[in-house]
């Protein structure tokens, strides 16, 4: 791939990413607001964040942003959720 297309490729997929990004904090955001509303709990509220937003942005970025098309989803998505796990942890 020439240097050009290859810089166009990563600007566009930088773009897809942030628009995913703001897509799924919208959404988490509102989830976690809805959960919290109804439990008074932050860490349940948290936790169910968490898990619909890990799903949203590995699907989307994926299969929107990356444009990954292949079958080695299981261990990725093992990787993306140990590595969430860490930071809810942490958080």
């Amino acid at each position: 791939m020439k240097k050009g297309k290859y810089i166009k490729k990563i600007f566009f997929q930088f773009i897809r990413f942030n628009i995913i990004g703001v897509i799924n904090t919208t959404i988490t955001y509102g989830i976690f607001s809805i959960v919290f509303y109804f439990t008074d709990s932050r860490l349940f509220s948290l936790l169910i964040n968490y898990l619909v937003g890990i799903n949203i942005s590995f699907f989307a970025n994926r299969y929107y942003t990356f444009r990954i098309r292949n079958k080695e989803i299981k261990h990725q998505f093992i990787r993306m959720v140990a590595s969430y796990g860490i930071i809810f942890v942490l958080n």
